[in-house]
């Protein structure tokens, strides 16, 4: 039951992954596993929050060129105190630390990300970065008025419900 080994852990930046991956049958298959061994459901529980810090710490301490300082943890995760402990134990001598501590929301980071994705594309300019990414080249994401000739043209184009919002 090395669940670490699996491949998604091993393969090397920039990787992701998420439902696809780790969904419901994912869960059903570890849950599975670990029952047959006699695992109680605490215990099951626990035996994946502990897989999900080691994880983040395989990855920190295999791929990264150098160990940070200080981690920035934002999302859901950063919610439930056993994983920040385990991951703040895992990842010394590393301060942890949570984006709310430099006044950004935790459940922000999606939409923060977002907003920044669409400044950049509305100031025709890249989005990515090919190095964290594994795009082959920075380019600006979606399309603009700019790209439909421009705002004057954007004005002519009716939405679905037939009003013009601009």
């Amino acid at each position: 039951m090395d669940w670490l080994a699996e491949p998604c852990f091993q393969q090397k930046p920039p990787r992701t992954t998420g439902r696809e991956r780790f969904g419901r049958q994912r869960a059903a298959e570890y849950w599975s596993q670990a029952s047959r061994r006699g695992l109680s459901p605490n215990d099951i529980v626990a035996t994946l929050t502990a897989l999900t810090a080691r994880s983040i710490e395989h990855a920190y301490r295999t791929f990264l060129p150098t160990f940070p300082d200080e981690v920035i943890v934002s999302g859901g995760g950063a919610r439930n105190p056993t994983l920040m402990a385990m991951v703040t134990e895992r990842l010394l001598p590393a301060q942890l630390t949570t984006s709310e501590e430099y006044g950004m929301a935790i459940e922000a980071r999606e939409a923060l990300a977002f907003a920044v994705l669409a400044y950049e594309t509305w100031h025709k300019r890249p989005g990515n970065i090919p190095t964290a990414t594994g795009a082959s080249r920075a380019v600006a994401s979606g399309r603009t008025p700019h790209a439909i000739g421009g705002l004057q043209e954007a004005k002519k184009t009716r939405c679905p419900d037939g009003q013009h919002h601009l």
